[in-house]
């Protein structure tokens, strides 16, 4: 006598596959939805800032180089080596 093998119902991907679809939808329409900001505010303009640096900072410029005290260092092991209190 053969064994009966039981039947199994698929899983309802679908209705969670909508689900999904449906959620997604919700939170695109919500995320549009939002108010317009005010037209009178104006954002800060860094670029004709004066700058004062601290002289103790150590600084990198535009091109890599390092500098301490208005003198070039050679690398940041070379700026730590030759000052005790940094370490």
């Amino acid at each position: 006598m053969r064994a009966r093998r039981q039947s199994t119902k698929p899983e309802p991907t679908t209705a969670l596959i909508n689900v999904v679809f449906l959620i997604l939808i919700f939170f695109m329409v919500s995320g549009s939805l939002n108010r317009p900001q005010a037209s009178g505010i104006e954002f800060a303009k860094t670029t004709d800032l004066e700058c004062c640096q601290t002289p103790d900072a150590l600084i990198i410029s535009d091109d890599g180089k390092l500098f301490f005290d208005g003198r070039e260092v050679a690398s940041v092991e070379a700026f730590l080596a030759s000052d005790p209190g940094m370490t």
